[in-house]
């Protein structure tokens, strides 16, 4: 093998690496993106079973709270124009 063919295979090898480490931490990023929801967005859409991280602000006097020894709370959220009931 001349050294011009051998250095052509290091070139590939390593480009076949590069290709595969990008992808590996493009893939590793796709669950770690959380983009935010508007209640506009979310009630054009309905609800799609998955997580979603919902944005705006908490109206006025819509929070409550369960008893002392439940956690769970409910609240609206609003962007002004659609609230979305969140429990």
């Amino acid at each position: 093998m001349t050294r011009k063919r051998r250095r052509l295979w290091i070139v590939v090898a390593c480009g076949i690496g590069l290709a595969s480490a990008t992808a590996l931490v493009l893939f590793a990023f796709n669950d770690n993106l959380v983009f935010f929801v508007s209640p506009s967005d979310l009630t054009k859409t309905g609800p799609t079973g998955r997580t979603v991280r919902l944005g705006g602000l908490v109206e006025r006097d819509s929070v409550v709270r369960a008893s002392t020894n439940n956690t769970a709370t409910t609240f609206r959220i609003t962007d002004g124009a659609n609230n979305v009931t969140v429990t």
